[in-house]
Formats: C-alpha cells, structure tokens, sequence
C-alpha cells in the first residue's frame, strides 16, 4: 500500500511541478539581454558600442555575428590593449576596427551585414552580461527611400 500512496502523492505533486518550471522559464525569459536597433547606410559605417558600468574591469569581449537565419561566427575577441580576429579572411576582412576599448565599428557596410550582433562582456568578477545589436543595412538611394524623403510633409 505504501507504493500506491507514493504514486498518488507524485500526481499530486505533477502540477505543482509544472508551476514551478513554467515559473522558472518565465524567470529566464525576462533575463534576456535587451535588443538594441541599429541601422546603417550602404556603404558607410556603424559603431557597436558595448555601455560599461562604471567601477567594473572588463576581461573580455568576444563579438559574436548571426546572419538572418545562419549560424552564429565569431568576429573579434577584445581584451584590454589588443584585439583578435580569430578569422580575419571571414566576409569582414578588414572593415572590422576596433573603436575603442568596447566599440565595435563596421566599415563600408554591405546587405549582407545586416544580422544578430552580441558582444559577451566577461568582466573580471567572472560575471558575462550579453549585449545583442540588431543592424538593418539600407540603401538610401533606393527609390521607396527616395519617394518617401520627397514626399510633401503633412
């Protein structure tokens, strides 16, 4: 009989468990790193720049790219005074630079640039905080841009 009262006291204890999981994933979700807009011209450039909080040591920034639907590559490693392309033949080349300590700037901007941007913050504290950019290359001279810039104003 004591088994049949640990079976019953486990479908007891199912939408308990339930709770509490669906309790924790909507804790996770509202972790999630705030997505920042940012749009670009063709063929000019943007910066990516990564806020700090003040009083707090950086020990990396890995920057990660993800295109449309594609796989997520790693772009550039920052750590404090250099800066790596683990793959510098990737599609970037050399229009990545480093701006500053926690910038990254695109050059000569491509279509094929826009995409799911995240820079990994590894502070010194061992702490990771995500900071994700998601950047829209446009074509200024495109004749919807055109037609809309010369629109009469309302």
């Amino acid at each position: 009989m004591r088994g049949q009262g640990g079976r019953r006291g486990l479908a007891e204890a199912a939408p308990l468990l339930a709770l509490l999981l669906l309790l924790a994933a909507l804790e996770g979700a509202s972790s999630h790193p705030v997505q920042r807009p940012v749009v670009g011209d063709l063929g000019g450039s943007v910066s990516l720049q990564v806020s700090v909080p003040p009083g707090t040591e950086v020990a990396r920034i890995e920057w990660d790219f993800q295109p449309g639907s594609g796989q997520a590559l790693v772009i550039a490693e920052f750590t404090p005074g250099q800066w790596e392309r683990p793959n510098p033949e990737d599609r970037f080349g050399p229009r990545l630079e480093k701006a500053d300590e926690t910038t990254l700037r695109i050059q000569a901007l491509a279509k094929e640039d826009s995409g799911v941007y995240t820079a990994h913050v590894r502070y010194r504290t061992a702490e990771v905080q995500e900071h994700v950019f998601l950047l829209q290359v446009s074509d200024p001279d495109s004749p919807a841009l055109t037609l809309w810039k010369h629109a009469p104003a309302s």
